[in-house]
């Protein structure tokens, strides 16, 4: 497929005015044609790009992902691995003449690595628990990686089997459970495993395990000499008593190549990652913050001398949060390369996120002035830089792209040149709706959100509307393609959508406004959303539904017990029960930094910012969704509010997926997706 030279908002002009007698409505079942870029990497020379695309295989009932390559002057991309496996997180060898990636074509995710011309991949590791993108060292001769390690230390792929006792057999499902958290969603239990640095010689095929104990260590980087490693470290587990704040602190490390004591470069109240060395090797770079706010606190960028000292805040002048807060439901968040130094290491790039728009940003080092490389109504989920940072690679997303990559001339005017275009074949057959923004007044603040209507029926009659509430509640709806927004406008139904207080991307006050206080200040912002796009015209007043995930379900539930203007609600992997919560959600003993005490001595507060509280004031009918394997939002969450309701006579149907976490929307199994998507429709269809 030939590269477009058109800017994305060149081309969804082009799309706007296709022809659209030549376009149908979208169906469930079209999620299956959508191909998925989960990450792409440009060679060190900047002539290429590898990119990960996930396709779904429904006769199956799973997801391929493979490696491609596409240039960046002119050709077209070409398949580098194929098959039934996962391959993916691909990185560079310094000479470009490999690619190291994650595979699981020998069963668990492995490190292998292939030609940059293709052929046949050389398995590197045959290891349990690796997992991060494999990350070269500077001469090309060896990788680092993390490895999720018990006290039993590095376990192979596969043990020889060996004759059990019955005691041994009929017991090897017991878990003993002494550590907290102790679970964690879409990994299951922890047990006392800890992510541990790693590097493999590639000459000698040797390994080496350069940290150790009970502190998780992530995000190694080389330094420029290649004689040391920085990465990021947490340690939150606990046998005892513990802090809950100590579970959102990390520091930075710093320890030899070749094995030696571990050198902690900061001592943080926060959490620190994605560390970055300068290109002199005297500075590190790396994302964190002072938790001054808990987890409502925006992501900023700072930097730490080698050989140690005091951190340096230097972007605590720009009210917005470092990274991607788009939410989506086409793939599962990735976090983005680390920050890149710039050749002369006076600036670096990262991602920063504005009013629902996600972009490639330019930040001086001395002065942490934010400039952005790229604009216009977009988010850029995933980004690297050539050598020498004179080209960009960047994964984009709008709202009727699902994905596509991009090339940024760092050195010249912002224009991004098309790569990709994977889902045109597809975008060509099918007739997609663009938002239309709007902003209104809510109390003390201005809350911005969208309206996406039916294609080609507005202004003819009013249609019913669904307000959608994002999670979080710190992640942001914005310019990101919603495949269940669509969904909905195929189907008639205008989808109403806005960040109210909770939300990153309108600065640290607004992302803070409802610590500790979920359902005051949010309620009044969702609603006043809703009232604005009535107001706007096109709408029937009369048939309104709301729906929402995770914390967006739990504004549904709470919703629907404080009014009765909604004729259908529809709340998935949703919270009823703040005391309930608390203990069983994988990190939801965190709430102790927001509400100072647990529920058991003021249960009074949590079961006032309940949704279960106001049960006997629900009229609305409600369909709720939830994943039986869900750990982060438990769906006893759910089983308690469907009782409460079922009990009280209302009108609840629960919809219960085996085998599915918090993720389902994401990256579930393609046919539970598909029905879930299916029962969205027809239980708004039914009552609108």
């Amino acid at each position: 497929m030939q590269p477009h030279e058109l800017s994305p908002n060149e081309f969804h002009s082009a799309h706007q005015h296709g022809e659209s007698s030549r376009r149908r409505r979208l169906r469930p079942e079209d999620l299956f044609q959508i191909r998925l870029i989960t990450e792409a990497q440009i060679s060190p020379d900047g002539s290429r790009v590898c990119f990960a695309q996930k396709v779904f295989a429904p006769e199956e009932n799973k997801y391929r992902s493979h490696l491609w390559i596409v240039p960046t002057v002119e050709g077209d991309p070409r398949p580098l691995t194929g098959g039934d496996q996962l391959d993916h997180s691909p990185a560079w060898s310094p000479d470009g003449r490999w690619i190291g990636f994650l595979s699981t074509r020998s069963g668990s995710p492995q490190i292998w690595i292939i030609p940059d011309s293709g052929g046949k991949a050389r398995k590197i590791t045959s290891l349990k628990g690796i997992s991060g993108r494999p990350v070269w060292s500077p001469d090309g001769l060896g990788i680092a990686f993390t490895i999720l390690l018990s006290e039993k230390g590095i376990e192979p792929e596969r043990e020889e089997p060996r004759i059990l006792s019955p005691r041994e057999r009929f017991t090897a499902d017991v878990r003993l459970i002494r550590t907290l958290p102790y679970k964690e969603n879409g990994i299951g239990f922890i047990g006392e495993k800890f992510t541990q640095i790693a590097v493999v010689d590639l000459r000698e095929r040797s390994l080496r395990v350069l940290t150790e104990g009970r502190t998780n260590h992530d995000d190694p980087a080389w330094s420029p000499d290649g004689r040391s490693l920085a990465f990021s470290m947490s340690q939150w587990m606990a046998v005892e008593a513990m802090d809950p704040n100590r579970m959102l602190i990390g520091d930075i490390g710093l320890v030899p190549a070749t094995g030696g004591s571990v050198h902690r470069l900061t001592q943080s109240s926060g959490p620190a990652h994605s560390p970055a060395f300068a290109p002199d090797g005297k500075t590190i770079a790396y994302v964190g913050h002072a938790l001054q706010h808990g987890d409502y606190t925006q992501p900023s960028v700072w930097t730490v001398d080698t050989s140690g000292g005091e951190p340096r805040h230097i972007t605590a002048g720009f009210d917005r949060p470092f990274g991607d807060m788009s939410i989506a439901d086409m793939i599962e968040p990735q976090r983005p390369s680390p920050p890149t130094w710039a050749p002369d290491g006076r600036s670096l790039f990262y991602l920063a996120s504005d009013s629902g728009m996600s972009h490639l940003v330019r930040v001086q080092a001395a002065t942490g002035l934010v400039e952005s490389v790229t604009e216009g109504k977009q988010v850029i989920y995933n980004f690297s830089v050539s050598w020498g940072s004179r080209r960009a690679a960047i994964c984009h997303s709008d709202p009727v792209t699902p994905n596509d990559i991009f090339l940024l001339d760092l050195d010249g005017a912002k224009y991004e040149r098309r790569l990709t275009n994977v889902n045109s074949e597809f975008l060509s057959t099918v007739e997609l709706s663009e938002p239309e923004r709007f902003t209104t007044r809510s109390g003390a603040v201005t809350v911005e959100g969208w309206i996406l209507r039916p294609a080609g029926i507005y202004p003819h009659p009013k249609t019913p509307a669904v307000l959608q509430i994002h999670g979080g509640p710190t992640l942001m709806y914005g310019y990101r393609f919603f495949f269940e927004f669509q969904l909905l406008a195929a189907n008639n139904i205008t989808v109403a959508y806005s960040n109210p207080r909770g939300s990153m991307g309108y600065g640290q006050a607004f992302t803070a406004a409802i610590r500790g206080n979920w359902g005051n200040q949010d309620f009044a912002d969702v609603i006043k959303a809703i009232d604005e796009a009535v107001m706007r015209g096109g709408i029937d007043p009369d048939r309104l539904g709301v729906a929402g995930g995770s914390y967006g379900g739990f504004m549904v539930n709470w919703i629907i017990g404080h009014t009765d203007r909604f004729r259908a609600a529809i709340a998935m992997r949703s919270i009823s029960n703040g005391y309930s919560f608390f203990g069983t959600g994988d990190f939801a003993f965190s709430d102790l930094s927001d509400f100072g005490d647990p529920p058991w001595r003021i249960p009074g507060v949590y079961l006032s910012h309940s949704p279960i509280s106001f049960a006997d004031s629900v009229q609305t009918p409600l369909l709720m969704i939830h994943g039986e394997s869900d750990l982060r939002v438990p769906i006893s969450e759910a089983e308690q509010f469907y009782t409460a309701l079922k009990l009280l006579g209302r009108k609840v149907l629960l919809i219960r997926y085996p085998d599915e976490d918090h993720d389902l929307s994401r990256n579930g199994q393609p046919w539970h997706r598909v029905h879930r998507l299916d029962a969205i429709v027809g239980w708004f269809l039914e009552r609108l």
